[in-house]
């Protein structure tokens, strides 16, 4: 009997110090009792680490949920721009179009609150009516007119440099004809004086020959003389 009795108290003690099971290793927080069921399979859930603590980890990417708290957003908008004519040639349509416009760029938030802007915008200006594409062909034809002034007062510098510069050769070019007829007319004036100084030698040179034949003829008539007569 008290074989028996020692027995069981043995076994109670070892029932009491028997481990608990833990409902949170189990799908659904369910307990071993559904072992029972043969399609049951036990599910380890993987640990969560909270983003707090990977923000103090150094080189940690931020997670997208924190960037609207540390940048604002870009804002691009869409504009509806129709037909217009090119200011500078009028024989130039440009077709419509849309213009996209960065209304706000990205820049940092030094606050803690923020008010959140998409970064894209589907709004357009048929949402918003005409007034914004009127605005921004205004200043498309401005830009576009005050291109053509600039390069209109560049050509017409450009122009009266050109006609200057062609008066000056005009200039250049009278008076170089006029030197050229003033050495025209001294080249005239030098060839008669050649011909006059020529025509005068040619009457020295014949008055020349004859003096010597006269010459050549007395010494003759002299010798003939002197033969003749003996000295």
């Amino acid at each position: 009997m008290n074989r028996y009795l020692h027995l069981v108290s043995i076994i109670l003690i070892l029932n009491s110090c028997a481990s608990k099971p833990n409902p949170g290793q189990y799908s659904h927080g369910r307990t071993p009792h559904h072992r029972k069921n043969k399609n049951y399979k036990v599910v380890n859930k993987p640990a969560i680490i909270s983003s707090e603590l990977l923000d103090h980890v150094p080189g940690t990417a931020i997670p997208l949920s924190s960037y609207n708290q540390i940048r604002n957003p870009e804002s691009i908008r869409a504009y509806h721009a129709g037909r217009y004519i090119d200011p500078s040639d009028s024989s130039i349509m440009y077709e419509e179009t849309v213009l996209y416009r960065i209304e706000e760029s990205s820049r940092w938030k030094p606050a803690a609150t923020y008010t959140f802007t998409p970064p894209y915008s589907t709004e357009s200006a048929y949402d918003k009516g005409t007034e914004r594409s009127k605005e921004l062909l205004s200043d498309l034809y401005l830009a576009k007119m005050a291109e053509t002034n600039r390069i209109y007062e560049h050509s017409t510098e450009s122009l009266k440099i050109l006609n200057k510069a062609k008066q000056v050769t005009m200039d250049l070019m009278k008076r170089e004809n006029k030197d050229n007829d003033a050495l025209l007319k001294e080249l005239a004036a030098a060839k008669i004086r050649e011909k006059q100084l020529s025509d005068k030698l040619n009457i020295l040179t014949n008055t020349l020959k004859k003096v010597i034949s006269a010459e050549k003829k007395r010494q003759k008539i002299e010798q003939e003389y002197n033969k003749a007569y003996g000295e």
